[in-house]
């Protein structure tokens, strides 16, 4: 995955916004961000998640290293 797919898969969520926390690239909805390339030159892009159970009709993907933010 590149940076430019983790972009446009965040942003492709309703209501999501990019903004910038400390110079790094983050996404949001409702002002609360849910995703961040804060890692993106170690080769990661984070998904934040709560503890509470997801519903189960939403869709979940985790991405773990080693994937190419080349």
């Amino acid at each position: 995955m590149t940076p430019k797919s983790f972009r446009r898969i965040a942003l492709s969520l309703p209501e999501a916004t990019e903004g910038s926390h400390f110079s790094n690239a983050d996404f949001r909805i409702a002002g609360k961000i849910f995703a961040t390339l804060a890692l993106e030159h170690q080769g990661y892009g984070v998904l934040l998640l709560t503890p509470e159970p997801q519903s189960p009709q939403a869709p979940l993907a985790l991405v773990a290293p080693p994937f190419n933010l080349c």
